[in-house]
């Protein structure tokens, strides 16, 4: 059965806004994380994760929760520490949380070297929650086990089609969740 339900597509198509827009529309309390970027003096400097349950209860840094900085226009540093301390927590938590949705708002590259954060993301998707979120296309190995799931859906967002990605994925959340 199909429980997993994620975004897939080129940036800045909408689809964290689209993952955004269906848990606001459905009233879904969600557990899990999301990675926004890090501006510093107007310039794009690095990514962290903040944690969807822990939002309120937050006092850490953004320095705390950075999972990538820049180095230069070409290069992007992994903070794999981050995701084997913070990453792992956030979703230790989701699977202990009363929550039935884990969301994963992203799932991309830079935790290509994180093994125990990898391994937790597998626990999620084979738990009895529902995990919806935004998987990156490319190919990386962590990245492509995770779409040759069976219980995985994935819906690509274009510029021409986000509206009805926004359609058919409120949709097929609708029948695994509410």
């Amino acid at each position: 059965m199909m429980k997993n339900l994620f975004l897939t597509g080129e940036i800045k198509v909408g689809k964290s806004t689209i993952l955004e827009k269906v848990v606001t529309d459905l009233e879904l309390k969600v557990a899990g994380f999301k990675t926004l970027p890090y501006i510093d003096e107007k310039e794009l400097q690095g990514f962290y994760i903040e944690s969807m349950i822990q939002k309120q209860k937050m006092d850490s840094s953004i320095q705390d929760s950075l999972i990538a900085y820049k180095e230069n226009d070409y290069r992007w540093t992994a903070l794999i520490e981050t995701f084997k301390t913070e990453g792992v927590e956030i979703l230790k938590a989701s699977l202990q949380s009363t929550e039935k949705v884990i969301l994963m708002d992203e799932l991309g590259f830079f935790e290509s070297e994180a093994q125990q954060f990898q391994d937790y993301v597998i626990q999620c998707l084979d738990s009895d929650k529902v995990v919806i979120g935004v998987i990156k296309p490319l190919k990386i190995e962590f990245l492509d086990r995770i779409r040759q799931r069976r219980d995985m859906k994935i819906i690509e967002v274009t510029l021409q089609n986000r509206d009805q990605a926004y359609e058919k994925f409120k949709s097929l959340l609708k029948e695994v969740v509410v």
